[in-house]
């Protein structure tokens, strides 16, 4: 039963497929959200130079990038030399989203998850309101994302 409820309250399937890009392999998610919306090929920054870099440098921001650990953590996002407005999701172990931040441009302003986090989601500012997706939606990692 326990289960079934979970399953009821998925908020974002997520299927993922490797590609090769131009600097080497590259993982890519499509993303499916309970609302109807679906990002396909959500880039994943799978090692720590991708976290690092994430998308700054970059003008478009439009597939996101998702970012996963083996283990819940505090984590800190930073806009140097990001030149898009974005928004970082925070989700904690269980998949629940629980922090949404807008993050301006060009700052070293550190934006901290208030709990430990083992998935962020960076999309373009408005985007969260934009697919309906509000702190308490869970989702569901299918595949290997990461």
């Amino acid at each position: 039963m326990r289960v079934a409820r979970f399953a009821c309250r998925l908020a974002l399937v997520v299927a993922c497929t490797t590609g090769v890009a131009a600097g080497g392999q590259t993982t890519e998610c499509t993303l499916h959200f309970s609302t109807g919306q679906t990002l396909s090929n959500v880039p994943v920054a799978a090692s720590l130079a991708e976290q690092e870099r994430g998308l700054s440098k970059t003008h478009d921001v439009s597939r996101g990038m998702l970012f996963t650990w083996p283990q819940a953590a505090p984590r800190i996002f930073w806009m140097r030399d990001t030149w898009k407005p974005l928004q970082v999701g925070f989700f904690d172990g269980s998949g629940r989203l629980f922090q949404i931040e807008d993050m301006e441009p060009n700052t070293d302003t550190r934006h901290k998850s208030a709990q430990p986090a083992k998935m962020a989601l960076e999309l373009a500012q408005g985007q969260y309101q934009t697919l309906g997706l509000v702190p308490g939606k869970t989702v569901l990692l299918r595949g290997q994302c990461n």
